[in-house]
């Protein structure tokens, strides 16, 4: 549809020049065609739709500026002084009148162009930069940057020029560093754009000149270094699996024996129900010291509710039979991550060292009349501390140099035993074995050597106080087990 346009423009400036003058296009239009022809570069026939605007619309500032920056860039200093002053005179601007003086100095000459006489270097670039002329503003901006490396708005203006003269690369880092020193979602987003249209090698280079720490004279970052990052915070949450294996045990057991008891006491109606976690959400923290650009240091925190384990025995007699552990984990560590590359994606690996509290909340009752009264109950909160570590692998995708977003897998490593409670309704030390049987091994409340809680068999049921069998064995949790989630970092 433009290129019809165009060409219907070009046709009736034809007529035009012909003295038969086509007056079904309007003053936008011949301007926005001259707008096209000048980002083309086509300078003498832009002036052609700009004079074709101005002379529908004498008072046209944009049509008038448009044609004095094709005046300009042909060198045609004079015409150009003409229609920059009808434009300072329709729309005043004091960088257009600077310019306007510097100009005056050269009309009738032809050297290259000039920027206004300004006293410092941005304003003269800022000056170009507004009459779109890029090339002579490029120097000025980087003696902005030299002079001051610390301002933002000098590096977006320089980005921007290199940009507009094709040096996406160039462009790429200058935008970067605006955003480093004044972090803008929208410059940040372009720039990581820029960056994604770029080779794979002028990707690297980019990220070479925004990562080096003494880069040389004549890369844009020469007078700016990266802000260092001091702390890090990070939260991480995560589906962790577990693997339970004695709970597992526990309730095949269960199965087995009762399956045999069923057939020992002629009563079909004996049942049992449990149910084992596989696995929770995991809720982390972790403060991060970057040692480098590569390596980090963390200090991980978590809380992972595991979930409750339970076991439930009833018949048609009214004989039952529950258990519950409710189980939670900690865990504290130290934590090495070393990031592959540069860019804003960083593949990572991780490892390091856990310490591991666990806590299991037990309640239990009973009532069985047929073969021992009375009924009985027993709780207690039990506690053990065990060690492991984790490994980790995933990547880092840098937001900005302050916001990092990381999906990640892994494996935890963490188990303990000799889960023991003074905190209990028996009053007395109790430990937590498993208890060999015909169907497997089972779970048991200890106390001096006797049971606190009835033992299901194969052939029998063996009541609170009978002496545990031989091969008890402390309790173990097993935590261990694949991770992924993801983690949100923020740097300051």
């Amino acid at each position: 549809m433009k290129a019809f346009k165009l060409f219907a423009l070009v046709f009736s400036l034809f007529v035009l020049n012909f003295g038969a003058r086509a007056s079904a296009y309007t003053a936008t239009d011949y301007y926005n065609a001259g707008l096209q022809l000048y980002t083309a570069q086509n300078y003498q026939q832009a002036i052609q739709y700009f004079g074709a605007a101005i002379s529908l619309d004498p008072n046209n500032a944009p049509a008038l500026q448009g044609r004095a920056n094709c005046y300009y860039a042909l060198g045609q200093y004079s015409d150009a002084l003409n229609d920059y002053q009808k434009v300072q005179v329709l729309s005043p601007s004091d960088q257009l009148a600077q310019f306007i003086q510097a100009l005056q100095a050269k009309a009738g000459s032809a050297p290259p162009a000039a920027a206004p006489a300004t006293t410092d270097s941005f304003s003269q670039g800022a000056a170009l930069y507004q009459q779109q002329q890029y090339a002579a503003a490029l120097p000025f901006f980087q003696k902005a940057v030299q002079d001051n490396p610390n301002d933002s708005k000098a590096f977006y203006y320089l980005g921007a020029t290199q940009l507009m003269l094709g040096d996406k690369k160039d462009a790429a880092v200058a935008l970067s560093l605006s955003n480093r020193l004044n972090p803008n979602p929208s410059v940040a987003a372009y720039s990581n754009q820029l960056i994604a249209g770029l080779s794979p090698d002028d990707q690297q280079w980019v990220d070479s000149q925004l990562a080096a720490p003494a880069p040389g004279p004549s890369s844009p970052a020469a007078s700016v270094s990266a802000k260092p990052k001091s702390f890090g915070l990070r939260i991480e949450p995560a589906i962790a699996l577990v693997g339970l294996g004695d709970f597992n045990a526990n309730a095949s057991a269960f199965t087995s024996n009762l399956a045999q008891l069923q057939t020992a006491d002629s009563d079909p109606s004996l049942s049992y129900s449990g149910n084992v976690p596989q696995g929770a959400i995991d809720f982390g923290v972790e403060g991060v010291l970057p040692l480098s650009d590569q390596f980090e240091l963390g200090i991980p925190i978590s809380f992972f509710p595991v979930g409750k384990v339970t076991d439930a025995v009833n018949d048609s007699f009214g004989d039952t039979y529950t258990d519950s552990y409710d189980i939670s984990a900690y865990a504290f560590g130290i934590n090495l991550r070393y990031l592959i590359g540069t860019g804003s994606f960083q593949p990572f690996v991780s490892a390091g060292f856990l310490a591991v509290p666990i806590i299991l909340n037990y309640s239990g009752s009973y009532n069985i009349p047929s073969l021992f009264p009375p009924s009985g109950t027993a709780s207690g909160d039990f506690g053990s501390v065990g060690f492991g570590g984790q490994a980790q692998i995933g990547v880092d995708w840098h937001l900005d140099d302050t916001f990092v977003i990381s999906p990640f897998v892994g494996y935890q490593l963490a188990s303990a035993g000799s889960f023991t409670s003074t905190n209990n309704s028996n009053g007395q030390k109790v430990e937590l074995e498993t208890i060999p049987t015909a169907g497997g091994r089972v779970i048991g409340l200890v106390s001096e050597g006797n049971l606190v809680m009835p033992v299901f068999t194969s052939t029998q049921v063996l009541n609170p106080g009978t002496p545990v069998p031989a091969g008890a064995q402390p309790l173990t949790v097993d935590l261990s087990g694949l991770k992924a989630g993801v983690q949100i970092s923020a740097f300051f």
